[in-house]
């Protein structure tokens, strides 16, 4: 047997030597007494450095963080665990005891795996499922909103100017940079710009509110960060907004927002095409389009040192003004009738607006533009008991400024409170059906009614 001995010890070394995973042999006191081929390669550590040397010495002078061995050796049983190495790389380590007749350990055998490719799968599995989300997001916008021509209500002038500059920009790469007070819908148009580009099935549009992003975390959610780039980062690291949208399209709302600290790493963005991950040093190079909103002045901020005037300009290629409400008064009659068909159908309602309702609601200055229309409309088809919907359904503040615009006319007093006079009684008589029943609701006779038309409107009453 004895014989037999020298030639058992080189055939254990040719099948460790055989092993893929790199395999860590050290004795009952943690002192090292063999390592294999693979291990070199795995983890940059050669043989001579570690062969004879105790575990205890090579974790205090930095060889790796922790030793599986020494676990094993305090607790008697098999042991796994994250090993980083001093060049950085972590490894899989798994450390099983061998014991002797007498049940005392003599050897500890420890399996090393590279984390390496694992850690690049978690990532790309991760990178994954952020872009699915991505894809979700935007498919659920897209079967909220429907498509740009079915709901984006455009009647007015000012409306069709615009959307023919969305659609002859939205062919090219142009940076876009809309202007337009809260709720005109200078998100829809940049939906629109994605949609009508040919990045639309490339990539995603990516929408990102930098008022809405507390400034410290601003920079990590464009651009990334590098695993351990802050306290409470994930170990992996994180994909920014600018590479998942690479080959679509970024929408940065409310950019005014941006801190000046950021604008530089934004500008270099846009100049070169290319991110750098918070506490990462190597650049990835991305491609996508950068779209922007503000309602606010951005020149002037730029006056006032508030904003970077070459990021300004970088920005401000293709510049479109969306005109509030207000402005396009022909769009506001088509935008209520589209609402009230919607909120019809989503709350099953067979809600309608009378004539003199409409004329309150186009004559409204409308300050929360297109989307306050949306939440009064919806309102009214939510709290409405009836089927029509009359000036006195209306809120209080579109009835009060139509009031004021009235006395605004500067005609007398007599005079106003008569046309008032007939505004109501025409409104009971289209409410009610009839003069005779909207006099026994205003609790007139009949011919009060019939003589104050007769005198002030030409129109008949039916009785």
């Amino acid at each position: 047997m004895l014989k037999n001995k020298p030639l058992m010890n080189k055939q254990i070394e040719a099948i460790l030597e055989s092993s893929y995973d790199g395999i860590y042999i050290t004795d009952g006191q943690a002192n090292t007494i063999m390592v294999n081929s693979a291990y070199e390669i795995m983890t940059g550590i050669k043989r001579h450095e570690v062969i004879g040397r105790n575990m205890r010495d090579l974790v205090r002078e930095g060889f790796m963080n922790q030793s599986v061995t020494l676990k094993v050796l305090e607790t008697g049983k098999r042991a796994t665990l994250r090993q980083k190495l001093r060049s950085g790389k972590e490894i899989l380590v798994t450390g099983n005891p061998i014991f002797d007749d007498q049940g005392n350990i003599v050897m500890v055998v420890t399996n090393d795996r590279d984390m390496t490719e694992l850690i690049k799968m978690h990532q790309q599995v991760e990178h994954s499922i952020q872009i699915a989300m991505a894809y979700k997001e935007k498919f659920q916008t897209m079967q909220e909103s429907g498509s740009f021509n079915q709901d984006f209500i455009v009647v007015s002038k000012a409306m069709y100017d615009v959307c023919d500059l969305v659609e002859r920009v939205s062919k090219t790469d142009a940076t876009v940079l809309f202007y337009g007070e809260t709720g005109v819908g200078k998100d829809r148009l940049v939906e629109a710009v994605h949609k009508l580009s040919p990045r639309h099935n490339k990539g995603v549009l990516v929408k990102i509110n930098c008022g809405a992003i507390p400034e410290n975390l601003l920079e990590s959610e464009l651009f990334g960060y590098e695993s351990g780039a802050f306290t409470g980062a994930k170990k992996e690291g994180k994909i920014g907004l600018f590479e998942l949208a690479d080959e679509g399209t970024v929408f940065l709302d409310e950019v005014e927002c941006l801190p000046l600290s950021l604008q530089p790493k934004l500008l270099r963005a846009l100049q070169d095409f290319k991110i750098v991950r918070v506490g990462g040093t190597t650049p990835k190079k991305i491609n996508v389009r950068v779209v922007c909103a503000t309602n606010m002045d951005l020149k002037e901020m730029v006056t006032k040192n508030q904003f970077r005037a070459d990021l300004y300009y970088r920005l401000n290629v293709v510049s479109i003004v969306v005109p509030p409400l207000r402005e396009r008064k022909d769009d506001i009659s088509d935008l209520v009738t589209y609402f009230i068909n919607h909120f019809n159908q989503k709350y099953k309602k067979k809600k309608y607006i009378t004539n003199e309702t409409m004329d309150l609601l186009v004559s409204y200055a409308w300050p929360g533009n297109v989307r306050e229309v949306a939440n009064v409309i919806e309102r009214l088809s939510v709290v409405t008991d009836k089927m029509q919907i009359d000036p006195e359904d209306l809120p209080h503040e579109i009835r009060g400024h139509t009031l004021m615009l009235g006395i605004s006319r500067e005609m007398p007093l007599k005079e106003y409170l008569e046309e008032q006079e007939i505004s109501i009684i025409k409104s009971a008589i289209q409410k009610f059906g009839s003069a005779r029943k909207a006099a026994a609701a205003l609790k007139i006779d009949h011919s009060t009614i019939t003589r104050k038309l007769q005198k002030y409107d030409k129109t008949p009453a039916k009785a």
